[in-house]
């Protein structure tokens, strides 16, 4: 969309309108926006617009995005998916936030997200939906950023992945999300799931879209102490092949998943190949171990962020929010320190996996199964039910790592790839996946009913 601003095809202000023209018309359908700025986004347009006209020009000027509402927007309500935050109006800016505007992105509205990015969603906002079947999940946390993508609502929007919530949503609403190496975007202003998990990164129809929006977003934070300077890594560069690209498939968790999402990923990874990719069988080290790490940190890094709301307003928390947070805040000290010691043997592992298998990147699929249908969730379910091994693993290391449509079942869910990279090899990955997405067309498909 940016070429046709530039070349003058289409202006700020009609793209804008013509998005909340959609929002207005299929919103209802998929559950995407919490909050629709409509006046707001259309004075932003037309300021962009006048600036293009002035020959100004900013990395996105007039691109209409939305933001996960769990993103501090001065002066616009920033719920998190919850009742406690349904009236919190912040002062300023998320450093994510700030750096979108000072681009020139159009900011169209919030969208609806997990309670607190918790994982399940808050009776008072209710489900988000994929567009390909609207008896189905968008996934979570960062869904209803997902689904605006994925339905034309937003030509890109940010969500955040603690692990997996900007991966899951892309794989089950068909787009293309990255989750970048920890440090290399602020969180400063981003409502907390669990500090040591949390990322920030776009979600947009292709990864050359992913590229621009992270180009914007990337940077030391004088706000975030974990935020590092990436400026002098070096990038992989343009190239027309994969020829010299090794690429570890992770069998175990491909041979674990659906039918139908093995075939798509073989499919997949037969394209990789014909454009120079060369392919070897790995496996996860401690695959036991992941899923225990994972809750064992992010649930008591939770409970610390919630134990003042957790005991003056418990009843505002939806039921398997409150019982899951309750439970995080009985997990002893003891328990969290052995899990931040596996976790350190963990990484140590996934590290030697590269160098000893001499690898470039790692391809596993997003998902073990396609999107799962909209139920009424019994209030027993929990984490504890979950199995996080296929996404959580680059929360762990802090590895990137981008999700990719890759297909469809035979009802039409879309089915993805993940390609994940050594820390600050974003670049690396978002470069696999558009030479991948030049030569397939799965990112260009769009749900049926939601047409432009």
């Amino acid at each position: 969309v940016l070429e046709r601003l530039e070349r003058g095809e289409t202006t700020s202000t009609e793209l804008t309108e013509l998005m909340l023209q959609r929002i207005d018309t299929y919103d209802d359908r998929v559950n995407a926006y919490v909050t629709v700025l409509a006046d707001r986004a259309l004075a932003s347009a037309a300021e962009a617009d006048r600036e293009r006209r002035n020959g100004l020009r900013r990395p996105l000027l007039g691109v209409p995005i939305a933001l996960k509402d769990l993103f501090n927007t001065a002066g616009i309500r920033t719920t998190a998916g919850s009742r406690i935050l349904a009236d919190n109006i912040p002062s300023g800016d998320a450093t994510v936030v700030r750096l979108l505007r000072e681009a020139g992105a159009v900011l169209l509205g919030k969208t609806h997200m997990a309670e607190f990015a918790y994982g399940f969603p808050h009776p008072d906002y209710g489900p988000t939906r994929t567009p390909w079947a609207l008896s189905h999940s968008a996934s979570g946390s960062s869904g209803g950023s997902g689904a605006a993508v994925a339905a034309g609502l937003a030509y890109g929007a940010l969500g955040s992945d603690t692990g997996g919530s900007i991966r899951s949503p892309a794989a089950a609403c068909g787009i293309t999300g990255l989750k970048p190496t920890f440090g290399l975007v602020s969180k400063h202003g981003v409502v907390p799931l669990s500090w040591t998990l949390d990322h920030v990164g776009p979600m947009t129809r292709s990864a050359e879209d992913a590229r621009r929006m992270l180009e914007v977003i990337a940077g030391v934070d004088p706000l975030d102490p974990t935020t590092v300077d990436a400026s002098d890594r070096p990038r992989w560069g343009q190239r027309q092949s994969l020829s010299g690209l090794r690429i570890g498939l992770l069998t175990d968790l491909i041979d674990a998943a659906d039918p139908d999402v093995r075939v798509a990923v073989s499919d997949a990874v037969n394209t990789l190949r014909t454009v120079g990719a060369e392919t070897v069988e790995v496996s996860l080290p401690m695959p036991d171990a992941i899923n225990a790490i994972a809750f064992g940190t992010m649930e008591p890094e939770a409970a610390s962020f919630h134990a003042r709301w957790l005991n003056d307003q418990p009843e505002s928390y939806a039921p398997r929010t409150r019982q899951g947070l309750k439970a995080a805040m009985a997990i002893p000290g003891s328990q969290y320190v052995d899990a931040q010691r596996l976790r350190a043997r963990f990484n140590q592992q996934m590290n030697h996996l590269f160098v000893d298998q001499q690898l470039d990147l790692l391809l596993a699929p997003t998902d073990s199964v396609p999107p799962w249908p909209v139920e009424s969730p019994t209030e027993n379910e929990s984490h504890d039910d979950w199995d996080l091994r296929y996404t959580v693993v680059a929360n762990l290391t802090g590895m990137p790592a981008l999700s990719l449509p890759c297909g469809f079942t035979g009802d039409g869910l879309p089915l993805s790839l993940q390609i994940l990279a050594p820390p600050f090899h974003d670049d690396l990955t978002l470069r696999v996946g558009g030479l991948y997405q030049s030569v397939t067309d799965w990112h260009r498909r769009v749900p049926p009913g939601f047409e432009r």
